[in-house]
């Protein structure tokens, strides 16, 4: 018996480790159902911005500025002749509107009408004068062959009677002296008409120039006569007066002053940046020529928008860096719309140079280092970019841009090239479709 015990033993102890074996298994099997894989590592969260869709265009450089509208042309016209006033013009008040040549108003002529009288009476005399000298000329340069005959004949009849008288006796010393006498007197008489003819171009010239005289006081007088009546020079508008029929004005008193707002003069400053980047204005006398000049008013009504052309630089003032620019426009009286009018505020705006490529974004699209962030195939992109003009609300840039890009306006502070990006609409829509 003992030896049949000893025969199972080894069995029994195969049997127990099979089946030790067997439940580890089983255990093990048991413990790796209840277990969960590693998790996987989790992928980067797309940032979601705004952007503006990246369309370059062409740009056209402008600077604007502001200045009042003036007349080009403002003439004070005075009362260039004393007097009572006699007759003022219909629409001779502050805004009224005058022809050219049309009577503004006029000096009562009566003392001025008697002097032009008395001048002509002055002229007439004096011309008379010239005539009579004149004529006293001629009539004594005719005597002056009788004269000389005369003086000839009398010294031939002295001598004949003095020879007969002092060699052969024949005669009287009594006839010798008459004839003496009697050649005296011609050669006298010759000697006067020869010093009238001399002396009569210095009267003739004399009585000319009183003629002269007396023909410039007349003259004066038809011109002080001619200022009774002052007339409108150019057609325009009263822009003052203060005159009244009846009373009495002094030569020099400014009547009215008319203003010819047919056109129009405004002066704007530009400043350095304006004048000299934006509108590339190297050389004034030429470049300004190519310049188109648009004028509004500034109204809160809708205004009419003129062409206008800038006339001439005016002056660079170097204290304030600018340059001032004068700028005449015609208004274009639309019935309705605003017109531009004297002494209006007015905006004008100046088209300068063309600049291909470029492209608005908001300040805060760029950066201080001169570059923006693109969102470009799902990702973020910096660009190096070029300011063109900056104004309050927006930035003209130009940059190497490709079809597609989009210029992100809101990003974070910290970005890094090449982060998943997504645009803000698109993260919305994804919303709403969860």
């Amino acid at each position: 018996m003992d030896k049949t015990k000893r025969s199972y033993t080894p069995l029994l102890t195969l049997l127990g480790c099979l089946v030790l074996v067997a439940v580890g298994v089983m255990g093990f099997m048991a413990l790796g159902a209840f277990s969960k894989p590693p998790a996987a590592a989790p992928a980067p969260k797309a940032l979601s911005v705004t952007t503006l869709k990246a369309e370059p265009q062409r740009l056209t450089m402008t600077a604007t500025g502001y200045g009042q509208a003036l007349p080009v042309t403002t003439t004070p016209l005075s009362a260039q002749v004393a007097g009572k006033i006699t007759r003022i013009h219909p629409a001779l008040e502050e805004g009224g509107r005058v022809a050219r040549g049309e009577l503004l108003f006029e000096i009562d002529p009566t003392d001025y009408r008697a002097a032009v009288a008395t001048a002509q009476s002055q002229v007439a005399l004096k011309s008379a004068a010239v005539t009579r000298l004149e004529v006293s000329r001629t009539r004594d340069q005719d005597r002056l062959p009788v004269a000389r005959q005369t003086s000839r004949l009398a010294r031939n009849e002295f001598s004949r009677l003095k020879t007969l008288f002092e060699k052969e006796s024949v005669g009287t010393l009594s006839a010798v002296e008459t004839a003496e006498s009697a050649y005296n007197a011609a050669l006298d008489a010759e000697k006067t008409l020869i010093k009238s003819l001399e002396i009569y171009p210095l009267q003739i010239a004399e009585a000319r120039a009183d003629l002269a005289q007396a023909q410039t006081a007349l003259d004066q007088a038809r011109t002080d006569l001619g200022r009774c009546r002052v007339t409108a020079p150019f057609a325009g508008r009263i822009k003052s007066t203060d005159l009244e029929v009846g009373t009495y004005v002094a030569a020099g008193t400014v009547g009215v002053t008319l203003a010819d707002d047919q056109q129009l003069e405004i002066q704007v400053s530009l400043s350095d940046t304006q004048a000299f980047a934006t509108l590339g204005i190297k050389n004034p006398a030429a470049d300004i020529n190519s310049l188109v000049t648009r004028v509004s008013p500034v109204s809160p009504a809708a205004g009419t928008q003129a062409l206008g052309r800038i006339d001439r630089v005016v002056k660079y003032d170097a204290d304030t860096r600018t340059l001032c620019l004068a700028v005449r426009v015609t208004p274009d009286r639309t019935p309705d719309q605003v017109a531009l009018m004297d002494g209006m505020f007015c905006q004008v705006t100046f088209e300068g140079p063309t600049v291909e490529n470029t492209l608005a974004v908001p300040p805060k699209a760029v950066n201080p280092d001169d570059t923006v962030y693109l969102a470009r195939e799902g990702k973020i992109k910096i660009l190096n970019i070029t300011r063109i003009l900056e104004g309050a609300d927006r930035i003209y840039i130009s940059g190497d841009f490709l079809p597609g890009d989009e210029v992100i306006t809101s990003a974070p502070a910290q970005v890094l090239e090449d982060m998943p990006v997504q645009l803000a609409d698109q993260a919305t829509a994804q919303g709403d479709r969860s």
